[in-house]
């Protein structure tokens, strides 16, 4: 999935792609169901896109993952 970004988050950090204030288990899954398409706002593929290199793909997840230690 590639974007332009037109978005660059408020509220949003990158990772935390529900906005709940937290990067957890949570956001991990919402990035992979953001990788296999899942259709979703300007903001929230701002914050999924953890290396800020403008595609959510599966090196993001393996960021998050990283940081969340689920490897």
């Amino acid at each position: 999935m590639t974007y332009t970004p037109d978005y660059m988050g408020q509220n949003y950090q990158r990772g935390d792609i529900n906005d709940d204030g937290k990067v957890d288990a949570e956001d991990l899954e919402l990035l992979r169901r953001i990788i296999v398409s899942m259709p979703v706002n300007s903001a929230v593929r701002w914050a999924a896109d953890i290396n800020g290199d403008g595609v959510v793909n599966a090196i993001d997840l393996v960021m998050l993952a990283s940081e969340q230690r689920c490897f």
